[in-house]
């Protein structure tokens, strides 16, 4: 099992990176061998800034654009207007891989 490297990109600006781990997903995920992964849900939120981590904790799933096979991205959008924060986007790094 590998690791993730997650980037919070806001108005095409890069406001965080950093790495978390990887875990054992259900259907939606990076596949690796026979089943899906997604980065760490407390990793990611501990990694935020602190007027993201509602939004990422209120937002909606993971997806994947056709094409990027190792890398799923999750939209941030306030509570209050419906209007987007930012985006943040998980690239799967397998183990040993730098």
């Amino acid at each position: 099992m590998g690791k993730f490297i997650v980037e919070l990109h806001d108005n095409g600006v890069i406001r965080g990176a950093w790495t978390v781990a990887a875990r054992r997903a259900a259907i939606v995920g990076i596949w690796e061998g026979d089943w899906p992964y997604l980065p760490a849900h407390s990793q990611i939120v501990a990694g935020l800034p602190y007027h993201y981590r509602k939004a990422f904790e209120r937002g909606g799933t993971w997806w994947q654009r056709n094409g990027l096979v190792d890398v799923v991205r999750r939209d941030l959008y306030r509570a209050r207007d419906n209007a987007p924060m930012g985006s943040i986007f998980a690239r799967y790094m397998k183990q040993g891989e730098k």
